[in-house]
């Protein structure tokens, strides 16, 4: 009876193990988006978009904490308001105040400390002087006693009188000396207190290192902050860059000081001039772009950081139509010094990433032409190309 119960309960266990052995050998696909191969005319231009930043952005920092208790007020409209966003402030502006009754506190009791000091190092210096004018008197007074002693008109009871009494004048001064400047040490480290805590008292002020527009303003009155703490982060607008990405097929054309013009749909109808003032001398290891940054003098603020610009590169004429694929198709091939592309084949509901080496050509925005290695129609993964290897199954994604 017992085995026939015994069984059922072993063959259940069986069955489930087996389903849990069957669950863990399932494998999870690699996500990938793929899109076709098509022939784009490639014209004698390549527009690249551009983000316009500040020539030279800095984080005004406290260096002292506390709690706000006021920021510079600009007039506006219905009156004055706490600066923000966008406002221009010349050097020098004070942005925003550190509670300062707790630093004049410290800059009270220094003064206090010094002022101690000053009075005791007044009285050492006297005392100093004094030793020094009855040492002057003793030696006056061994001198002639040493005479009267030479000729034996002074007894030698009286001789060692006066010089003990020398001795001991010696000693006086120079422990009135040894005070004096044991009390100047401690003046002059009042007065470095005195200084430092007026130097903080001036910290409670942030002030404006340069003429520059507001980028951020991230306190409010009452926000506590610490040293180090940024309150304001200001822009130079005078002067704007213009940042952009191209590929490597591109960044060969480029060179420091090169003219190039920028547009944005903010201003429309205007062509702002600028040079190319940096090229980054490494690719973006996600993007495979060379960052690009093209200065463009902005003397009427017309141009905002933040703005989308577009930077127009032209070529020599045009060519007839040609394979394009976005740049992050492109993967680095087995073969030293090439790049390859994953061909997605299709079986049945299942999708194979298989890698075929490209001959690419030249750059067309953020995608390039291909010469070789690919046929127009067929699937290339556009996304997650630097997750798989040849011949893995994959699972596309719209």
């Amino acid at each position: 009876m017992r085995t026939s119960h015994i069984a059922p309960v072993v063959a259940l266990a069986l069955v489930c193990g087996g389903c849990r052995k069957a669950e863990t050998q399932t494998k999870v696909l690699t996500a990938v988006k793929a899109a076709p191969v098509e022939a784009v005319a490639v014209s004698g231009e390549t527009r690249y978009s551009a983000n316009v930043v500040p020539d030279t952005s800095v984080n005004v920092a406290f260096r002292v904490g506390g709690y706000i208790t006021r920021l510079h007020q600009v007039r506006g409209i219905g009156g004055e308001r706490a600066l923000q966003e966008g406002d221009f402030l010349p050097t020098g502006t004070v942005l925003a105040v550190v509670r300062q009754d707790d630093y004049r506190v410290k800059v009270e009791l220094a003064k206090s400390t010094l002022a101690e000091a000053t009075a005791s190092l007044a009285a050492a210096k006297w005392q100093v002087s004094e030793a020094e004018a009855s040492l002057r008197q003793t030696e006056i007074d061994f001198g002639r006693a040493n005479s009267l002693f030479e000729s034996q008109s002074l007894t030698k009871a009286d001789y060692e009188a006066a010089a003990t009494k020398l001795e001991v004048a010696k000693a006086r001064a120079a422990s009135a000396k040894s005070q004096a400047e044991s009390v100047q040490r401690r003046a002059a480290a009042a007065a470095d207190q005195v200084k430092e805590a007026e130097i903080a008292l001036g910290d409670t002020e942030l002030r404006a290192p340069m003429d520059g527009t507001v980028l951020s303003r991230p306190i409010e009155v009452g926000s506590l902050v610490s040293p180090g703490s940024v309150g304001v982060v200001l822009g130079d607008t005078s002067s704007v860059k213009a940042a952009f990405g191209v590929p490597d097929a591109a960044v060969a054309h480029l060179r420091l000081g090169q003219s190039l013009q920028i547009r944005t749909d903010a201003i429309p109808g205007t062509d702002f001039p600028g040079r190319i003032t940096r090229i980054a001398p490494a690719a973006d290891t996600k993007s495979r772009l060379f960052e690009v940054e093209l200065s463009v003098p902005n003397r009427q603020k017309q141009l905002r950081p933040g703005m989308i610009a577009t930077v127009t590169i032209i070529h020599a004429g045009s060519r007839a139509p040609v394979p394009v694929l976005p740049l992050t198709a492109i993967v680095p091939s087995k073969t030293e010094r090439q790049y390859a592309v994953f061909i997605l084949e299709t079986n049945g509901k299942e999708h194979v990433a298989r890698m075929r080496d490209v001959r690419l050509g030249d750059a067309v925005g953020s995608s390039i032409t291909v010469l070789e290695g690919v046929k127009l129609g067929q699937f290339v993964v556009t996304s997650g190309s630097d997750l798989v290897t040849d011949g893995q199954p994959v699972q596309l994604i719209p």
